[in-house]
């Protein structure tokens, strides 16, 4: 409670900082303030309105939302500012997977992955969507790159493993 506090006193006494704004909806969505949120974004982006990562965090809030429609437009603005933006893409990968167009799916985290061959986020998720189209020793590929970059992060040993085993099932 209290950063949010400290920052709604900046947004209150200095309304002209982006970034501030930027803060105040990260906590807001954080406390499921969807709305609050989106409001503070947008009040960013008139102080800012090129800042491809306030489109990209207004995407986030609306899939949460499960308004797959509007994120998909925020990530179309952000792209438009910086198109070649991996972590932009990966969203849009991740976006597509969850309304179930994989293949579009798997070409933006492709590019994603063009762009930053080290990103593991970008290798784990579309790993996840190889694997739903059951290309799961390509997936496992991914899987393992993921867990190389990232050896810290549990999710990504869990799902490597499972996909293992299933391999290992099949065969």
């Amino acid at each position: 409670m209290g950063a949010r506090r400290e920052l709604s006193r900046i947004v209150e006494s200095a309304p002209h900082i982006a970034s501030a704004r930027k803060g105040l909806a990260a906590i807001l969505e954080q406390e499921g303030n969807h709305a609050g949120a989106l409001r503070e974004y947008e009040a960013a982006l008139t102080l800012d309105p090129k800042d491809a990562s306030t489109y990209r965090d207004m995407a986030e809030v609306f899939t949460r939302m499960r308004q797959y429609t509007q994120a998909e437009d925020m990530l179309g603005r952000a792209l438009s500012y910086v198109p070649d933006d991996p972590v932009t893409l990966s969203h849009l990968g991740t976006l597509y997977a969850l309304q179930g167009n994989l293949k579009k799916a798997v070409a933006a985290h492709t590019r994603a992955l063009e762009l930053d061959e080290d990103y593991a986020s970008a290798h784990f998720n579309l790993g996840l969507a190889l694997a739903d189209l059951g290309l799961i020793d390509q997936a496992i590929e991914h899987f393992k790159r993921a867990s190389e970059l990232e050896p810290e992060d549990k999710q990504f040993r869990e799902v490597l493993e499972k996909a293992t085993h299933q391999s290992n099932q099949t065969k």
